[in-house]
């Protein structure tokens, strides 16, 4: 099976976070802020501690440095494709984490080895028979009770439109509608499915009084990017 993924981020391992940051300025948010907001959506719906947790598509290794931060006693394990990205990741030396590289297709660990996985904006890089793959392996390698963490951008929202067609690592990708992954979710096998949507004002100060709001939306498709949640 071909990854058929066509945007080459050993391209852009080096300069990922340069690149990344200044086609978010308009948002008034830059990657760590972002990757922050991720985890602290996982956080929300997570009791447990010291959480044995799967990064697919982990990159550079920043949201790994986020999760070590705000899910105390975590270990987190990332694999990507981009032998480039792993080497920026190994070179943080996070606490309680580790990095590999994988083929994209398989998951190089045994059944029922995590408690959680997370994965953020990696769909849209990849083929529908790719992505089905990914959420077959998530199943198979999480724990009976295990939950799993989709994040991608809203193909609803404007903004998140020309952020993707501005971005140059975002050149091929095809955006997935939440609908798509609850879908796959379920032809997963996954149950208690969620869907959630986030980010809908800019993070600069202008907007600071609406930011408390946002949870409140979470029902509607506008936000720039959204999440599904799911059980095994």
């Amino acid at each position: 099976m071909n990854i058929s993924s066509t945007d080459n981020f050993d391209d852009f391992a080096a300069d990922y976070r340069h690149l990344h940051n200044k086609n978010m300025k308009f948002l008034g948010g830059d990657s760590y802020y972002f990757a922050q907001a991720k985890v602290r959506h996982v956080r929300d719906h997570e009791s447990e501690t010291a959480l044995n947790i799967l990064d697919i598509g982990c990159g550079d290794g920043l949201t790994a440095f986020c999760m070590a931060a705000l899910l105390h006693g975590c270990k987190i394990t990332g694999i990507d494709i981009s032998a480039e990205s792993i080497d920026i990741a190994n070179t943080k030396k996070i606490p309680g984490a580790v990095f590999r590289t994988y083929n994209g297709i398989d998951f190089p660990f045994a059944e029922n080895s995590f408690d959680l996985l997370f994965i953020a904006g990696v769909l849209h890089h990849v083929s529908p028979v790719v992505q089905a793959r990914i959420i077959e392996e998530a199943h198979r390698v999480l724990k009976n009770g295990g939950r799993i963490y989709v994040f991608e951008h809203n193909p609803y929202n404007p903004a998140t439109r020309y952020l993707v067609k501005t971005c140059p690592f975002d050149k091929y990708a095809k955006l997935i509608k939440s609908g798509s992954v609850i879908s796959l979710m379920k032809s997963g096998q996954f149950k208690n499915i969620q869907s959630r949507y986030t980010t809908f004002f800019p993070q600069n100060n202008f907007f600071s009084a609406f930011h408390n709001v946002e949870k409140k939306l979470s029902w509607c498709p506008f936000g720039a990017q959204f999440y599904v949640r799911a059980i095994k």
